[in-house]
């Protein structure tokens, strides 16, 4: 909820100015099958239970394996309509994944990539590879498959990474294959993530409180950001705004003794506000930065808390910070 939320800010936000270095941007869902199921995943079996996850899987915990013994017959795992709003047309996409298994009497393994039209059907379709997969003699043997691709005219509805198991007409065809560690990426230019502290807060009971990053805002992983210098276990506010100039009708930076918090002052807007209860005079803010679509947004955070004795209204506010979601 909180990443979608994020997303109104970035729609809003001006473009930061990015470096020449570029870096991937995962697409994929689960890819790894690290969740222990198919989340992420749309599943297409050709009979009941063909389809599971399995251990161990390519150097990891799991795998996604399809067992296909029904002749004739596809069975499908699909990531499907990825990357909307990321991907765009024309753009090279690389694709790569682990598999293994063992295919016979005119079984055989197929990947497939699909450029989406939002409202059904595709402006391009490949077989990556040109035609079946070349797995391994050996069934227990992983091999490793690379592919680069180009997205067609239109991909309003995103891309589709299809898998399959398929199976011929003759009497005992069969496809037996796992995935793993599957993974589309698209390249972006790199983005410093950015935490810079400005402006001053107002003094409370136990010191002025102030924002403290301890885990900048790369995407991909979580902001954290503590709001310290606090009153015991006091309830605490984080803002996260699109702006420091301006806040519905007032202009900013905006004195806030006005309202009876003396000596205290607004230096961001607030379109996102996080709370939370404070311990031991600190609160932590955690906010996940996983849509690729915050790569390079600005946002402006500032820190409230309550402190009765601080002054009329019995509220303090912290420094404030600009930050930019980083690409690495």
């Amino acid at each position: 909820m909180l990443s979608r939320s994020l997303l109104a800010v970035a729609a809003l936000t001006a473009a930061c100015p990015l470096s020449a270095q570029t870096a991937p941007v995962e697409l994929a869902v689960n890819g790894g099958f690290e969740t222990g199921d198919f989340t992420g995943w749309t599943l297409f079996p050709s009979a009941p239970g063909n389809i599971a996850v399995a251990s161990p899987g390519s150097a990891s915990a799991f795998a996604g394996c399809i067992n296909n013994t029904t002749a004739p017959s596809a069975s499908l795992i699909k990531n499907a309509n990825i990357g909307i709003g990321i991907v765009q047309p024309g753009e090279t996409v690389t694709v790569t994944f682990d598999a293994k298994g063992s295919t016979a009497i005119g079984g055989v393994a197929f990947a497939e990539f699909f450029s989406e039209l939002a409202g059904g059907g595709v402006s391009r379709s490949v077989i990556l590879g040109g035609g079946p997969l070349a797995l391994d003699p050996d069934p227990n043997v992983w091999k490793s498959f690379s592919f680069t691709t180009v997205t067609g005219n239109d991909v309003a509805g995103g891309v589709t990474l299809q898998l399959a198991a398929i199976t011929g007409a003759a009497t005992g065809s069969v496809s037996n294959v796992c995935f793993d560690n599957v993974s589309v990426t698209v390249s972006r230019p790199a983005v410093t993530a950015v935490f810079s502290s400005f402006g001053a807060g107002c003094a409370g009971s136990a010191g002025t409180p102030a924002l403290a990053v301890s885990q900048l805002p790369w995407f991909g992983s979580s902001f954290q950001v503590d709001l310290r210098n606090l009153a015991g276990n006091a309830g605490a506010v984080l803002f996260l705004g699109i702006s420091n100039t301006q806040f519905g009708s007032s202009a900013l930076p905006l004195d806030l003794g006005i309202i009876g918090m003396t000596g205290c002052t607004l230096y961001s807007s607030n379109e996102i506000s996080l709370a939370t209860t404070a311990s031991a005079g600190t609160a932590t803010f955690s906010i996940p930065l996983t849509s690729p679509s915050l790569i390079g947004v600005q946002f402006f955070n500032q820190g409230l808390a309550i402190d009765p004795s601080a002054n009329p209204t019995g509220v303090v506010v912290s420094d404030a910070a600009r930050a930019v979601v980083g690409l690495r």
